[in-house]
C-alpha cells in the first residue's frame, strides 16, 4: 500500500475550494494532513515497515510493506487515517467557527475515504478483505465491481447536490474522477 500526497492535488483543491467559497481552505490542508498522520501512527504501531519514501517536485509518497502483516492488520492501517480524521472532527465539533468547518470538512474526507472505491482507502480495505478470503482473480473482479458501482454513485450523488442544493467544483471533480479511474480499471 502506499501514499501519496502530491503539491499539484493540494493545490488544485486549495484552488477549487476557493471558487466554491469555502471560508478557510487551510483548513482542507490540515484535515488531509490529520488523516495521512492516521495511516502514519497505525503503520508504526502495527509496525509495518517502510518500504519506500520519496520527496520531491509532486509532494511525498510512502509505501508500507504489508506481506509479513495479517490482513486485519493491514485494513486497520487502511481505515486509521479515516478514524483519526473523525476524531478530530468529533473533538472540533461545537468550538468556534473556523474548527466547526474543519469538523465539517474532516468528517467529509473521512467519511468519503471509506466509500468502496479504488484510489480510496475503502477501496484498499475491501480488496484486502475480499483477497482474505477469495482467490484472487475473482476478488478483483467483485473489488473491481463494486468500485465501479460506488463511484457511479458517488458522481451521481455529485450531479444532484450539484442541481438541487449547492454548487461544488471539488465534488463534482472528485465524483468524477473516481468514476473515470474505475471504468479505466
Amino acid at each position: 500500500m502506499s501514499f501519496r500526497l502530491g503539491i499539484p492535488f493540494v493545490c488544485l483543491f486549495f484552488v477549487l475550494s476557493l471558487f466554491d467559497g469555502a471560508k478557510y481552505p487551510l483548513m482542507l490542508v490540515l484535515a488531509v494532513l490529520i488523516h495521512e498522520l492516521g495511516h502514519i501512527l497505525a503503520a508504526r504501531l502495527v509496525r509495518a515497515p517502510l518500504a519506500s519514501f520519496s520527496c520531491g517536485l509532486h509532494g511525498f509518497s510512502m509505501a508500507f510493506d504489508f506481506t509479513s502483516l495479517s490482513f486485519g492488520k493491514e485494513c486497520f492501517v487502511l481505515l486509521a487515517g479515516s478514524g483519526l480524521g473523525l476524531t478530530a472532527a468529533a473533538l472540533a465539533l461545537g468550538q468556534r467557527d473556523s474548527f466547526a468547518y474543519f469538523s465539517a470538512v474532516s468528517a467529509a474526507l473521512s467519511l468519503l475515504n471509506l466509500l468502496p472505491i479504488r484510489g480510496l482507502d475503502g477501496g484498499a480495505a475491501l480488496s484486502c478483505v475480499l483477497d482474505h478470503f477469495l482467490l484472487p482473480d475473482r476478488s478483483y473482479k467483485i473489488a473491481k465491481m463494486i468500485s465501479w458501482c460506488a463511484a457511479l454513485f458517488f458522481w451521481l450523488s455529485a450531479v444532484w447536490i450539484q442541481l438541487r442544493i449547492h454548487p461544488n467544483l471539488s465534488l463534482l471533480a472528485a465524483s468524477f474522477y473516481f468514476l473515470w479511474r474505475s471504468a479505466s480499471d
